[in-house]
């Protein structure tokens, strides 16, 4: 996996997954995405996924996704073809994109897919911007710079948080 550390990108896609867990068995059980253009942020991709094995009871706490909620939702195999397309072949960004990326790669190759695109990490972004800072977590850094964020671990609301962080960096 390689990350660029290039900053001028005047169209990417911002984006952030919630899943079962952390490790290499979790599922994804939400993604959230927004283009931005120039600024702008256009064309948001927002969906629950149904995991298809039980949401352990500290990641409903932390995400407030529970089994209920995803019960009707679509499976990742009928929800990825859609969100690859809609990458396309823009930047993604995402924050700790490693752990976004180890998902987003596995379940594009389930399904005979790869995922060329230039990927920049705002975390390693952030700390080569602001090297003293004591954490670089999301939710640091965007209380630290007054970034508003709605609904902490939630995909929708981490990429546009991330996007806002991003676009903060940008010069």
């Amino acid at each position: 996996m390689q990350f660029s550390m290039v900053r001028d990108f005047p169209e990417f896609t911002v984006f952030d997954f919630e899943t079962t867990g952390l490790g290499p068995n979790a599922q994804i059980t939400e993604i959230g995405a927004v283009r931005v253009d120039h600024g702008e942020f256009l064309n948001p991709f927002s969906t629950l996924i149904n995991p298809g094995i039980p949401i352990p009871f500290p990641v409903q706490q932390l995400t407030g996704i529970t089994d209920r909620m995803v019960s009707k939702a679509p499976a990742i195999e009928e929800v990825m073809p859609a969100f690859l397309d809609y990458l396309g072949d823009t930047p993604i960004i995402a924050h700790n994109a490693a752990f976004d990326c180890t998902y987003l790669y596995r379940d594009a190759a389930r399904l005979g897919r790869t995922v060329p695109n230039t990927v920049v990490d705002t975390m390693r972004l952030a700390r080569k911007v602001w090297p003293k800072l004591p954490s670089y977590k999301l939710v640091f850094l965007t209380d630290y710079h007054g970034i508003a964020q709605e609904n902490a671990h939630r995909a929708w609301c981490d990429a546009k948080a991330t996007a806002k962080l991003y676009l903060m960096m940008h010069p």
